[in-house]
């Protein structure tokens, strides 16, 4: 019951909230703050297009989700392809992507191959949902890191869209300083920062019909560096209490007329991703 209560007093205050696009201070107590952990930070690693030395590129947001035995990373697809989903410029060649984690006080990350995706075919937003997974299973044997499975209530349910009803809570690593000489542990933030959003109905944000079927659309928009965060919509459950279910990793941000929004990577798209693909 508690715990119930205090699910349902923070909704009231998301709902006063949405506006702002601000994670209130009392949203970073129990229990909301507990959503945080389930987003990691990642840096991927190129050269520029003369192919200097390997340097820091972009940095995002991944998740990791139990299937079985296995450990997999989910994340935006052009982060990890260096792909141009959204714009027309050049692919990013990466080389390599970091995977930073906590072990109580001491922070730590694993660097993997993007080799797999370098001879990718890219594909434009609207043509291929932006989601990539990594097996990372044997890479974090033994290492306890927080996964998203017990959040997905049914793979198969989709709303369809999100209305301006539906609050939103995603949590993401924006802008992160990436230059090399002080990259490093002791300059990285240690915790994501939190947002709330509201739904939008895709038909009025992006006609495109590819747009629709693999996307949400939620407002304001979010940050660079918050693309692969994590997206839970919170709603009453009918009984005094609240739902929390994830609906999938926030995109990219989509920026239409003089309204900002963020495109949302349907759950039931990552569901086959990594159902489907492996």
């Amino acid at each position: 019951m508690r715990l119930a209560s205090l699910l349902f007093a923070g909704l009231v205050l998301l709902v006063a909230s949405c506006r702002t696009g601000k994670l209130s201070s009392r949203l970073k107590q129990h229990p909301f703050d507990t959503l945080a952990r389930y987003s990691y930070l990642l840096v991927t690693w190129g050269r520029d297009s003369l192919g200097g030395p390997l340097e820091p590129k972009e940095n995002g947001t991944g998740v990791f989700y139990r299937r079985g035995e296995r450990l997999y990373l989910i994340t935006v697809y052009h982060g990890l392809t260096g792909c141009p989903m959204y714009k027309d410029t050049a692919k990013s060649e990466l080389d390599s992507v970091d995977i930073w984690f906590s072990i109580g006080a001491r922070r730590y990350c694993k660097r993997l191959s993007l080799a797999a995706h370098k001879f990718d075919t890219c594909k434009k937003a609207w043509e291929a949902a932006d989601v990539d997974t990594l097996d990372v299973t044997n890479d974090f044997r033994g290492i306890k890191v927080n996964s998203i499975e017990h959040w997905i209530s049914d793979s198969c349910n989709d709303p369809g869209v999100l209305s301006r009803d539906d609050t939103l809570i995603c949590f993401g690593f924006s802008n992160v300083p990436k230059w090399q000489g002080a990259y490093g542990r002791h300059s990285l933030p240690k915790k994501p920062k939190g947002y709330v959003c509201w739904g939008a109905d895709s038909a009025v944000v992006d006609d495109r019909p590819g747009m629709r079927r693999f996307y949400y659309y939620v407002g304001p928009n979010l940050n660079e560096g918050d693309s692969g965060g994590p997206m839970f919509r919170v709603r009453p459950d009918g009984a005094g209490g609240s739902l929390i279910e994830f609906m999938g990793i926030q995109a990219a941000v989509a920026i239409t007329g003089y309204v900002n929004y963020s495109t949302v990577v349907k759950k039931k798209e990552i569901m086959k991703k990594l159902f489907y693909s492996k």
